[in-house]
Formats: structure tokens, C-alpha cells, sequence
């Protein structure tokens, strides 16, 4: 729900289907232990599929650092060897790897302010400067500074990107239910799952044995339920 508001926000009109999380940064690339990317594979209604990187980690030459890791998740859409393409005759032939990429977009949480550029929001892309034209859609990003909307007032938030943000930056502090729930019902889920990760892990292996338990004990009881059903007069309906 996130990210299709997000991508939707900028008139990316793709609608998300399907989302993988995948491990943490490539092993060849953790030589500094700074464990701060995860890639999020997505597959819209279209079919299209694209990345999402996403980092949460302050450091110097920061602008720098992000094109760097949008460059390497770039880079590594490289095919190797040939491919195989058939020809309206039905004639196979092998081919180099011809540059079509996935899309690509960047999600960047920073937990402090940019001197440089002192705005809550960015949003960028390769464009061309004079008439602020993408030049290619393939590769595009958001930096989003979360201590401005821990300045804000709920009141000040007037758009849906700046109520997920307000309570992203804002949801380990606060003392009543979220807001903006009535608005989004979405935002429900996102403080029922807040509260399981407030959680010690002693408290979420707890919660868990008594998740089961419940649920246990719920399909046991809807199994005789079911299976009393098939005993008297004729045995009607007997689940498979």
C-alpha cells in the first residue's frame, strides 16, 4: 500500500501485486559491514516487474552513496551470453543482451536533514535540465527526510504521501492510536504491526505459542464441525 501510493503520488500508474523481500546487500559488497539496503522485487498489475532499493543510514556524501546503489542495482539487470528471440517466421536466433531493463526506483528514509537541500520530500530523476524533462523513466528516486515530519502537526499534513510519512516518523512516539485511520484503513494493519515488533523476543515467541495455539484449536474445531455433518442420515456433504 505503501509503495503503490508512493509510485502513484508521481503519476507511476502501476498497481503492485506482488512484493518480495530479498536478503541484504550482496556479499561482495558488505566488505564495510554497513548493513543498510534491502531490495524489494515487485510485480505490478501489468506484468511489468521492477526493484524498489530502499536504506535507512546516515553518512557522509550521502547524495553520492545513493547513486551509487541505484547504479549498482543498474548494473547487476546485465545478461550475460545471448538470448534467445523468435522471428515471425518461427526461427530462433541468438542475440547480445540488448539494454532493456526493469524499472527501477529508489526509496531512501533519512533520519536526519541534508544542509544541502532542506526539504522534507525529493523526488528525482535523470532529466534533462533546461525543459525538466525525464530523459529515461528507468531510474528514479525518493529521499525522504523524516525529521521534518517529526516537526509536523497532524494538521499540517494534507496529502496521503504526508500522512505515511508523518506516522513512519512519528509511530514509536506516539501515545494514542494512530492517526488518520478512518481516512485509510490501511494504517490499522501498520499499528497492529507495530505493536508485535515493539515486542521482546521473548514476548514474540509468547505470542506466537499462543497464536498457535488458537489456531489450533479453531481448525480442530471446525473439523468436527465439519465431520459431524457427514455421521446422521445419509451422510450429506462430506468434505473431501
Amino acid at each position: 500500500g505503501f509503495l503503490n501510493d508512493l509510485l502513484q503520488s508521481k503519476g507511476i500508474n502501476l498497481v503492485i501485486e506482488e512484493v518480495t523481500i530479498c536478503e541484504n546487500e550482496a556479499s561482495e559488497f558488505a566488505w564495510d559491514k554497513r548493513k543498510v539496503i534491502f531490495d524489494v522485487h515487485c510485480r505490478a498489475n501489468s506484468g511489468e516487474e521492477f526493484v524498489i532499493e530502499m536504506q535507512n543510514e546516515s553518512q557522509d556524501y550521502f547524495s553520492d552513496r545513493v547513486v551509487f546503489y541505484m547504479a549498482r542495482a543498474t548494473s547487476r539487470q546485465q545478461k550475460k551470453g545471448f538470448r534467445e528471440v523468435v522471428d515471425e517466421k518461427g526461427k530462433t536466433e541468438k542475440l547480445p543482451w540488448d539494454y532493456h531493463m526493469k524499472n527501477i526506483y529508489g526509496v531512501f528514509f533519512m533520519n536526519f536533514k541534508d544542509d544541502k537541500r532542506p526539504k522534507a520530500l525529493s523526488h528525482c530523476a535523470l532529466m534533462d535540465t533546461d525543459d525538466k524533462v525525464i530523459d529515461s523513466e528507468i531510474f528514479q528516486y525518493w529521499k525522504i527526510q523524516l525529521p521534518f515530519y517529526r516537526e509536523m502537526k497532524e494538521s499540517d499534513c494534507k496529502t496521503i504521501m504526508d500522512k505515511w510519512f508523518y506516522i513512519l516518523a512519528n509511530m514509536s512516539t506516539m501515545e494514542t492510536a494512530l492517526p488518520f485511520i478512518e481516512e485509510k484503513p490501511l494504517f490499522m494493519r501498520l499499528a497492529e504491526i507495530a505493536e508485535y515488533s515493539a515486542l521482546t523476543e521473548a514476548q514474540q515467541l509468547q505470542y506466537d505459542e499462543s497464536l498457535d495455539n488458537y489456531l489450533s484449536y479453531y481448525n480442530t474445531i471446525e473439523y468436527s464441525k465439519n465431520f459431524s455433518r457427514c455421521l446422521p442420515y445419509g451422510r450429506p456433504s462430506c468434505p473431501s
